[in-house]
């Protein structure tokens, strides 16, 4: 796995695939940045990265 320790990622789009590619950055160490319009689809996935 790619190690992305200090980086930050920005995600458009905090649902489905967007979701997806939120856990594998974060697992990969980066910082990540959600941007969807709206906010009840990146709460539950910035929640979840939090709390990982």
């Amino acid at each position: 796995m790619i190690e992305l320790n200090g980086l930050t990622a920005v995600v458009t789009g905090g649902n489905g695939m967007g979701r997806s590619i939120c856990r594998a950055y974060a697992a990969a160490g980066a910082n990540v940045v959600i941007a969807d319009i709206r906010s009840k689809s990146r709460s539950p996935i910035a929640r979840e990265l939090r709390n990982a």
